[in-house]
């Protein structure tokens, strides 16, 4: 099943964000999913990041997805249904990292909901696979 957000819309407004904090145009709605999440796994392999770095961190990765890197949509998102999330799986610094975000029916923004350190392989939709385990850079 393909993605539900075209990229071009979800970086529209990352970049929107990226260029303007203040612009509200991501909302890290779960932190403890992504931003601390990102915190404790970059601070583990040695990087120093604070909580403002880490949702850069995260933007900028989102910036570089690509088609490719699709891993599945879900629908269910918080027990609505009709709330549909994309998924999406990366390998960035030795760490293979799950994406998870929405984009709420006439909403102008990206609800980013979910980015940590995969808890398992993740069999991409073109048919990769990424490993769990952590890689050597």
């Amino acid at each position: 099943m393909p993605c539900k957000y075209p990229l071009v819309e979800v970086k529209k407004f990352t970049k929107m964000a990226l260029e303007n904090p203040e612009s509200e145009k991501v909302w890290f709605s779960a932190p403890s999913r992504s931003t601390h999440e990102v915190v404790k796994t970059l601070r583990s392999i040695g990087m120093k990041v604070t909580s403002e770095k880490a949702n850069e961190y995260i933007m900028n990765s989102i910036m570089q997805l690509t088609d490719s890197d699709f891993y599945r949509q879900e629908a269910g998102q918080w027990g609505f249904k009709e709330l549909i999330t994309d998924q999406y799986g990366i390998r960035k610094d030795g760490i293979a990292w799950f994406i998870k975000f929405i984009i709420e029916n006439g909403s102008d923004c990206l609800d980013e909901i979910s980015f940590h350190e995969t808890n398992s392989d993740m069999r991409l939709e073109n048919g990769t696979t990424i490993k769990k385990a952590r890689v050597k850079i």
